[in-house]
Formats: structure tokens, C-alpha cells, sequence
């Protein structure tokens, strides 16, 4: 449309009903649960529906087809333990991110504690005499407590640890 200098003219209409009825739901963010404990506030009960996400689209990813790119292995049953490889340290992965996130901070992520511990250097190797040997460098104060908080410090991590402080 134009107005009466031939330029240009904007003409709109406001559905007054239709935005009265969608302002009557600003700010409202409506969440069905399955939980009838009644010691969650509301806001927690909102928090627990935001992680979801984080909860389930990892599990979404594990439950679907695998795009893989292409590897230049030809023997299937070498092909099953590459596939079977990578999934597992997916699951571990998952399972890192999730005692981060339980131990550490919310917002923990597994990228983070792996470029924390990039600088560990585990070595082993069998001498000219045959004398087999294992060193662990590099590791810090910082990551054992990192292990001790996320629960992993029992075993050949302990183990470890007990060689870094001799």
C-alpha cells in the first residue's frame, strides 16, 4: 500500500483477542513429571526437567543407527571391535561427564578434565636385560585430588599415585 505521497506504507492489525489469550501465558513453562515426592520445590523440579536433555541425548545417540566414517579395515570382525571400541569409550565418556557433573560442578565437562589430564605421560617399556618397566609422569597434587573427588582413586589409580609420591 501506498500513502498519499505515493511512498511506501506499512498497515498492520493486532489480533487483540489472540494476544491477550498468548499473554496469558508469558512466563509460563508448563512440566509434567512422574515424581510425587513432595520434597522437591518447584524449582527443582524445574532444574531436574532442564538437565534431561543432558541425561537423555547421549542415550539418544547410542539408540541410534552409528554414522561412521570410513574406515579402511575389510575384515567385519575387525570392523565390529573398531565399532565395539568406540562405544565403549562413549559409554566411558558419559559416564566421566556424569561424576563431574555429580562431584565436581554442574557444569563439568569430560573435554575439560581430559585437556586437565592431557599432560600425563604414562610410560612402558622392556629394557635390553628384559627388565620390564612402567613410569607415570607429570602427575600433579591437582590430579589426584581431581580423581579422589570423582570417586576413581581406588586400584591401579592408587597404585599410581603411591609411584608419583616415592
Amino acid at each position: 500500500m501506498e500513502d498519499k505521497q505515493g511512498q511506501p506504507e506499512l498497515v498492520y492489525a493486532l489480533n487483540e483477542e489472540l494476544l491477550t489469550r498468548i499473554e496469558k501465558k508469558d512466563g509460563l513453562y508448563p512440566v509434567v513429571t512422574n515424581v510425587y515426592d513432595q520434597s522437591y520445590t518447584t524449582e527443582e523440579l524445574f532444574l531436574r526437567t532442564r538437565r534431561k536433555y543432558s541425561v537423555e541425548q547421549p542415550m539418544r545417540h547410542l539408540k541410534s543407527k552409528i554414522k561412521i566414517r570410513p574406515v579402511f579395515l575389510h575384515i567385519e570382525e575387525r570392523i565390529r571391535g573398531l565399532v565395539l571400541v568406540t562405544f565403549i569409550a562413549l559409554m566411558v565418556y558419559c559416564i566421566l561427564e556424569h561424576l563431574a557433573k555429580q562431584n565436581l560442578n554442574p557444569k563439568a565437562t569430560t573435554h575439560q578434565l581430559m585437556k586437565e589430564f592431557a599432560a600425563i605421560v604414562f610410560s612402558e617399556g622392556e629394557m635390553l636385560d628384559g627388565t620390564y618397566f612402567q613410569t607415570v609422569g607429570n602427575v600433579k597434587e591437582r590430579h589426584i585430588e581431581l580423581i579422589n573427588k570423582l570417586g576413581l582413586a581406588t586400584g591401579s589409580y592408587a597404585a599410581i599415585f603411591e609411584v608419583q609420591r616415592e
